[in-house]
């Protein structure tokens, strides 16, 4: 008691969150009970205690969600320039339940055909959510309505989550929580328009040091007598972002909203074993994630997950070359922006380009037509030769251009 005294606010909070999940097992008490003697031993600080004290508790309660069975969503997040269809469905084949497109802009997509022509590529095996982004609500509606014409929209989401430059000086993404009146009468609009065809989705993140109007909020957004939201995605920072991810406050959220909503959590989540402890500890319905999975497709995938259709994607032992070589035989089904055939080979290959710099230049000098035939030839040998050249005793096959994953034709919609 005398050394909980010395303790902050912040640390007699993250005590008191500990104490909270340990006091629903006695074996989380016995074990916390074992790391108080280890830390004492050690001469830990009692703010490392407290961490260590929560990560016990959710490791059990991890575990517990396991023996369940409790089905936890995994979900890529939006990413800017790299949530085209080719990556979408490269992490549907390692174990992805929902993915999201780039965002798009209200705006654009309303006034030009040629950016929704631009902007909106499905796939049947791709069942997806939409995010629009702006803060007209005019515009958000129409294009609300123009993406629930599409089959493969499950639903459509509202960006209130982006920090960026662009968004603070438009004043939406993140910025838009400063103004939650109109926010709310935008998600009120968006759910309106859908009619049931595709779900109302929002994305926020939480306002810094006020967790009660973060709450306060939450209940605005998924109260069926105003908005009505029926996905929450919550991204544990503020815009700020000078902290780490706070579950805690989304735990808290799942208290607050109703029970058919399903809430996704986000941030500080980069391995299948932190999606677990998140899942446990907040109680979401699923977690995501962008920046892990575009570095390795494969950060969530379980054995079971990787039943790939094609010889020669089974045949590579090492994971980077796996996804990479998935990739491209998406990339050469339904096509990509270069930028995105680019940034996505040097992210997945980052480890084994730094074994072999000399191969860089062929994964970095991509021309505008790199999904091409030429150019696709190109790739395929650029990524047998730094495969064979990182580890050629672990590969069993060659990398070779086979037959694609599947032979469905993509689905294009073009929405006028």
């Amino acid at each position: 008691k005398k050394k909980t005294m010395h303790l902050t606010s912040q640390q007699q909070h993250k005590l008191q969150d500990a104490n909270e999940c340990a006091s629903n097992s006695c074996l989380v008490m016995i074990g916390c009970q074992l790391l108080a003697c280890v830390i004492i031993r050690h001469r830990q600080t009692l703010e490392d205690f407290a961490q260590q004290y929560y990560v016990i508790a959710a490791e059990i309660a991890c575990q517990r969600s396991v023996q369940g069975k409790r089905k936890i969503l995994r979900c890529c997040g939006p990413m800017v320039g790299a949530s085209e269809l080719a990556f979408r469905l490269t992490v549907r084949a390692f174990g992805i339940d929902l993915t999201w497109t780039p965002m798009i802009d209200a705006d654009g997509f309303t006034k030009s055909y040629l950016y929704r022509k631009e902007m909106i590529q499905f796939h049947d095996n791709d069942p997806t959510v939409a995010q629009l982004g702006g803060r007209d609500r005019t515009n958000i509606i129409h294009a609300a309505k123009l993406l629930a014409q599409v089959d493969q929209v499950k639903a459509v989401e509202l960006n209130c989550g982006c920090p960026m430059r662009c968004a603070r000086k438009g004043r939406y993404g993140a910025f838009l929580l400063n103004e939650p009146d109109l926010l709310c009468s935008i998600v009120q609009g968006m759910r309106s328009a859908l009619h049931g065809k595709a779900l109302c989705a929002v994305k926020i993140r939480i306002y810094k040091n006020d967790p009660l109007r973060t709450l306060n909020l939450c209940r605005r957004l998924t109260s069926p007598q105003e908005c009505g939201a029926q996905i929450l995605t919550v991204h544990g920072r503020s815009v700020c972002k000078e902290h780490d991810a706070d579950w805690n406050i989304i735990r808290q959220i799942k208290t607050v909203i109703p029970k058919h909503v399903l809430l996704i959590a986000n941030g500080d989540v980069r391995s299948l074993r932190q999606l677990r402890l998140c899942a446990a500890f907040t109680a979401c319905d699923g977690v995501m994630a962008a920046r892990a999975l575009l570095k390795d497709p494969e950060s969530f995938s379980v054995p079971s997950d990787r039943s790939l259709p094609d010889s020669s994607i089974r045949g590579c032992a090492l994971p980077p070359f796996r996804a990479a070589l998935l990739y491209l035989k998406w990339v050469e089904i339904v096509g990509a922006p270069w930028q995105c055939i680019q940034r996505h080979l040097t992210e997945i290959l980052e480890r084994p380009l730094r074994q072999a710099p000399h191969l860089r230049k062929q994964f970095t000098t991509l021309r505008s037509n790199s999904s091409s035939a030429n150019e696709l030839e190109s790739l395929y040998k650029a990524l047998n030769a730094l495969s064979l050249t990182i580890d050629s005793h672990q590969q069993d096959t060659t990398i070779s251009r086979t037959q694609p994953p599947s032979s469905s034709s993509p689905v294009v919609v073009s929405v006028r």
